[in-house]
């Protein structure tokens, strides 16, 4: 598997692989199949600052929201936090039915 290649992993769940362009390595990133949107309301003069700083760190701002809540996640229930999402999503469906 090459330089930013995507291979399955385990269900609902791929590995892609980055080479960075200031060093020679390759960072593996579990992705997501199924995303969800998430809307929220902020100052202007906060998201231009923010924007310029995630620039500056050649990120997105969606990448470093989603490293954000990641952290924030992590932090608050430790390294098994993907298994408590899963669970969580499951009981959501069940409920709810699955999104569309």
């Amino acid at each position: 598997m090459g330089p930013d290649a995507v291979e399955k992993m385990e269900p609902g769940y791929y590995i892609q692989t980055e080479s960075t362009s200031y060093v020679n390595e390759i960072n593996i990133i579990a992705m997501e199949k199924r995303t969800a949107r998430l809307t929220l309301l902020i100052d202007p003069r906060k998201k231009a600052v923010f924007e310029r700083l995630c620039a500056r760190e050649d990120v997105t701002p969606s990448q470093k929201v989603r490293q954000f809540i990641r952290e924030y996640v992590q932090r608050e229930l430790g390294d098994d936090w993907m298994t408590q999402a899963e669970l969580v999503l499951r009981e959501k469906e069940e409920k709810e039915g699955p999104e569309t």
